[in-house]
């Protein structure tokens, strides 16, 4: 594990994470931090709580747009897989054959992403915690 300095809303914060997975948190961090500022910015929410429930809100929504998709990608493709003749030479293609490539790379940006966005929701929870732990503290 590894400790890496980030800031979020202009707070500095310690995370912890795996080995190697320091670019994918860092990335998690700005996208928090940019989701943070903007809701902020709007001027109806100042309260960083506040902020942060919306952002992480809005992220689980986003990730379970990406899950359907990916569940809508997956039933594709195995339409596409059982559509496909068995017999067929290897030199011969169907129209699902041409699909599959296209459709797999889709399926994994979706997956890599989905799995970027969990890790941000993650932080950010945690984070979340975190910080209303120390501000029930100062009360």
């Amino acid at each position: 594990m590894s400790q890496i300095e980030a800031r979020i809303l202009q707070q500095d914060y310690l995370l912890t994470c795996p080995d190697g997975q320091e670019a994918p948190l860092l990335a998690a961090v700005d996208r928090v931090d940019a989701e943070m500022e903007r809701i902020r910015n709007t001027g109806k929410v100042r309260s960083r709580e506040r902020v942060g429930v919306l952002v992480a809100v809005n992220l689980a929504f986003e990730n379970a747009a990406l899950s359907e998709r990916v569940q809508a990608l997956e039933q594709e493709l195995d339409l596409n897989l059982e559509s496909t003749p068995t017999a067929l030479p290897a030199t011969e293609t169907t129209h699902s054959d041409e699909d599959t490539p296209a459709l797999m790379t889709e399926l994994q940006a979706l997956l890599a992403q989905r799995e970027l966005e969990l890790l941000q929701a993650q932080h950010l929870i945690a984070r979340m915690e975190a910080a209303l732990d120390v501000e029930s503290q100062l009360l």
